[in-house]
């Protein structure tokens, strides 16, 4: 989310009554309580041929698998705390 983006929503939420600029938004999300910390987005590499044979191979080898019997997760954790 861009520091204009927050300058809308806050004046959006505000409905008018506080004017902030962007650049305010930007000073006080570095120096303020709980500053932010900027980190550059890398970039995810595109699949190289290599990849895409090992895909396709996969495909091949699995494809009298039971797919019906395969569950499929993303890569998060999940605590619970009982």
């Amino acid at each position: 989310m861009s520091a204009a983006d927050v300058q809308k929503k806050l004046m959006k939420r505000q409905r008018g009554k506080v004017n902030v600029s962007v650049r305010t938004v930007q000073r006080v999300a570095k120096k303020g309580r709980n500053p932010l910390k900027y980190k550059k987005v890398l970039k995810k590499p595109l699949l190289t041929e290599s990849h895409k044979q090992r895909r396709l191979a996969f495909a091949h080898q699995h494809t009298n698998l039971e797919w019906r019997r395969v569950m499929f997760t993303d890569s998060k954790y999940f605590n619970y705390y009982f």
